[in-house]
C-alpha cells in the first residue's frame, strides 16, 4: 500500500501568500489597462478660436494751415500837379486897337508820369458862363498854359481843371488757409484666429 504525501504548515502558508500576491498583481495591472483604454477614448478636436488684436497702419491725415502769400493791390491816384492862375484881363477898347478879354491858367505836372489834363476855362458875362474845355498832354516836370479870349466885356474869369489818374500798385502780404496732408500711425482692431485643442 502506497504512503500518503502530506505538506507541512509552513509550505501551505507560503503557497497561500504567493497566490494572494499573484492575484493582487494581476488586479493592479488590469486597473491600469482599463484606465488607459478610457483615456484613449477621450473626445478631443482642434477648433479655430477668434481673438482681437490691435493692428498698426499708416493713414493720411488732413489739416488746415495758415500760409502767407503775396498779392498785388492797385489803386487809381491823381497825378501830382499845381495850378497857377494868370491875370484876368477885360476887353480894352483903345483909339488905335482893341484888345479882347483874356485869361490863362498854367498847370505844372509834378508827377513822375505824363498825363492828359483838361481845363474848363472861361468868363462870367452878365450872369452867364462862357467857357471852353481844353485838353493837353503834360509830361513830368513840365508845364502847359491854357488860354481863352473873348471879344466882349466880362465880369470875371475862372478855370477848373480835371486831373488824370495813374494806377499805383504794391505788393502786400496776405494769409489764407490751405489744406495739407501728412502720414500718421494709427491703430485698428482686427479679428484673428488660432487653433486650440478642445476636449469633451
Amino acid at each position: 500500500m502506497a504512503k500518503k504525501q502530506t505538506f507541512s504548515t509552513p509550505v501551505i502558508i507560503l503557497i497561500v501568500v504567493i497566490v494572494i500576491g499573484a492575484i493582487a498583481f494581476f488586479a493592479y495591472k488590469n486597473t491600469n489597462v482599463t484606465g488607459n483604454v478610457l483615456a484613449n477614448f477621450e473626445n478631443c478636436r482642434e477648433e479655430q478660436v477668434a481673438y482681437e488684436e490691435q493692428e498698426e497702419y499708416m493713414k493720411t491725415e488732413y489739416y488746415m494751415e495758415t500760409v502767407p502769400y503775396t498779392d498785388r493791390e492797385c489803386e487809381d491816384k491823381s497825378l501830382v500837379y499845381k495850378v497857377v492862375k494868370g491875370e484876368c484881363k477885360n476887353q480894352y477898347d483903345g483909339w488905335f486897337e482893341n484888345t479882347p478879354a483874356s485869361y490863362s491858367c498854367t498847370i505844372t505836372n509834378l508827377d513822375s508820369e505824363a498825363g492828359t489834363f483838361s481845363m474848363r476855362i472861361g468868363f462870367n458875362v452878365q450872369g452867364q458862363q462862357l467857357d471852353e474845355t481844353q485838353s493837353k498832354l503834360i509830361y513830368p516836370q513840365s508845364s502847359e498854359t491854357f488860354t481863352v479870349t473873348r471879344d466882349s466885356k466880362i465880369d470875371n474869369c475862372y478855370c477848373v481843371e480835371t486831373v488824370p489818374t495813374k494806377k499805383v500798385c504794391r505788393d502786400v502780404t496776405k494769409y489764407r488757409d490751405e489744406q495739407r496732408e501728412r502720414q500718421v500711425t494709427a491703430y485698428r482692431p482686427v479679428t484673428k484666429y488660432k487653433a486650440e485643442k478642445i476636449c469633451d
